[in-house]
């Protein structure tokens, strides 16, 4: 939602609060209409194929970091639907991107954009997703995005692109945070983004080991939820470890690829359906640049989180440098208990909005819990 939901100053909710309502790694995305090109510095495809002096390169790997303006506001109405729920569809948001890689720099177009919205004008929270386009004077990049938006701490967005023109052959990820100008970091990589729509579906199982059991456990307490209706806003910590990295080969697009690996751990968060057992597999992961303490890459793989209440069957899917370590987007489907529900989580070796990560935790959780289904496969 970028914006769409906090303080007046955000996109979304100036025009929330005329309408009483406000109004953004998937697959499958409605086609997106051409956006007028922003000229960038790159102006030659040789420029366009290579970082930028103060970008980080990984081989042929770029980490990027920049920003993003968005001040076009679309005039949606929304309609009621089930539980109250306000639902945009087909917004469309022109943006401004500038990256410390020209690649990634230019005008992207938002459209269609899809929000489903719980809460007031002035405190609301909202699922967000649709179909996206980077373009520049060299070439475009095409794809999707999903996440979810608060009045606190802002928006997620997890971003998926292929590259055309200049561009064929690379994928892009960024992960937009914040509110304007929204913080984006990001990965330039050799090949397609993961297709997440063909993962496994993992089955039941029963709880792991009890959270007293885990290395976050003794951490101090957490705040409570922010709830929203029957949405709530969900943070915490993850202790994660490989207890199986998968067989090891040349990947097909020259890197190293890790196959079957299992992956998991303990999640700790201020709500007691999202306090769990995590467990993934086959848990894929494509590197370039040497191995984990020299390289970066994607990775992706079905999931499972199961606590005494219910689980959560998800599909996650992110990138890893050597800088940043994990950067994963998981959404998850209620079971058990949990059934008609549905989950967003952002799991980062940091935190984007500046909390501190406390010692024996791997990272920060970012969750939302909403009725209803994933908007992504």
């Amino acid at each position: 939602m970028r914006g769409r939901i906090a303080t007046r100053t955000r996109r979304f909710l100036v025009e929330f609060a005329v309408l009483s309502i406000l109004a953004g790694c998937s697959s499958g995305a409605t086609p997106v209409p051409t956006a007028t090109a922003t000229p960038v510095t790159a102006a030659s495809p040789s420029a366009a194929h290579s970082p930028s002096a103060t970008s980080t390169a990984y081989g042929p790997v770029a980490e990027v970091t920049g920003t993003a303006t968005c001040p076009t506001t679309p005039q949606q109405t929304p309609t009621t639907g089930p539980g109250g729920v306000q639902q945009f569809r087909g917004g469309i948001f022109t943006c401004t991107v500038t990256t410390d890689d020209p690649r990634v720099s230019g005008t992207e177009t938002q459209a269609p954009w899809n929000l489903d919205v719980w809460g007031t004008p002035d405190n609301a929270v909202g699922v967000q997703w649709g179909a996206t386009r980077l373009e520049n004077s060299v070439g475009a990049w095409v794809g999707t995005g999903s996440g979810a938006a608060s009045t606190v701490p802002g928006d997620i967005i997890a971003n998926w692109y292929k590259g055309t023109g200049a561009y064929a052959g690379l994928g892009y990820f960024a992960l937009w945070t914040g509110t304007g100008p929204w913080t984006i970091r990001g990965l330039v990589f050799p090949g397609d983004p993961p297709n997440l729509a063909a993962l496994p579906t993992l089955a039941p199982a029963t709880p792991g080991p009890a959270e007293s059991a885990s290395p976050i456990a003794s951490l101090p307490p957490l705040p409570s939820p922010i709830g929203y209706g029957p949405a709530s806003v969900v943070t915490g910590t993850y202790a994660y470890t490989w207890a199986d990295p998968g067989s090891m080969s040349g990947g097909p697009r020259g890197g190293t690829i890790y196959r079957d690996g299992v992956f998991g751990g303990v999640e700790r968060v201020n709500d007691p359906r999202g306090s769990d057992t995590y467990t993934s597999t086959p848990w894929t992961i494509e590197l370039w640049g040497g191995g984990f303490d020299t390289g970066a890459g994607i990775q992706w793989g079905p999931g499972l989180s199961v606590n005494a209440g219910g689980s959560w069957r998800c599909n996650d899917a992110g990138v890893y440098s050597a800088d940043l370590a994990d950067t994963i987007v998981g959404w998850c489907k209620g079971t058990d208990a949990y059934a008609g529900l549905a989950y967003f989580e952002l799991l980062t070796s940091g935190d984007p909005f500046g909390m501190t990560v406390p010692a024996g935790a791997d990272g920060s959780i970012h969750s939302l819990v909403f009725p209803g289904n994933p908007p992504t496969p």
